[in-house]
């Protein structure tokens, strides 16, 4: 009669062999052009590692609206994406906030810009990025108002 040291050991050897299938299976997947499944089981399997390696394929290979999509319903390769993309790719954040609605966020990632350009000692009134940091500050305004009108009249 088999113990539950037994049946516990059997299972921790059946998700050894299952992620060391995934771990295979992921990258197949990607190199047929499969990268919705990939996504899937990169994200099922929880490797951070290889989620990052489908989103990086994906990223390059297609447009990003299709990204979008697809990682909008997965909520692991959507929060891996927005953590890459607020360090390395300010324009695609901001691209997937308008595409999910995100207006809130938008504005605040265009504010942020707009500190980061004030900071500039070139951006003082009369030079040539005076002007882009205005409008970027309307943007973020535009947006913030947008937003709270929105908020306040669809209660």
């Amino acid at each position: 009669m088999a113990s539950s040291f037994d049946f516990a050991l059997g299972l921790k050897s059946a998700r050894v062999g299952l992620i060391r299938l995934t771990l295979f299976q992921v990258p197949l997947l990607v190199g047929i052009g499969e990268d919705d499944r990939a996504l899937t089981k990169a994200t099922e399997s929880g490797d951070i590692d290889l989620v990052y390696l489908v989103l990086f394929h994906i990223l390059q290979k297609r447009p990003a609206l299709e990204l979008f999509g697809m990682i909008q319903a997965r909520p692991i390769a959507r929060d891996l994406f927005i953590r890459y993309a607020r360090c390395y790719k300010h324009e695609f954040l901001k691209d997937f906030f308008l595409y999910t609605g995100q207006l809130h966020d938008v504005a605040y990632l265009l504010w942020k810009e707009s500190w980061e350009l004030a900071k500039n000692p070139m951006a003082t009134k009369g030079s040539p990025l005076h002007t882009p940091l205005i409008k970027l500050i309307e943007k973020a305004q535009n947006l913030f108002a947008e937003v709270y009108l929105t908020s306040t009249f669809s209660s």
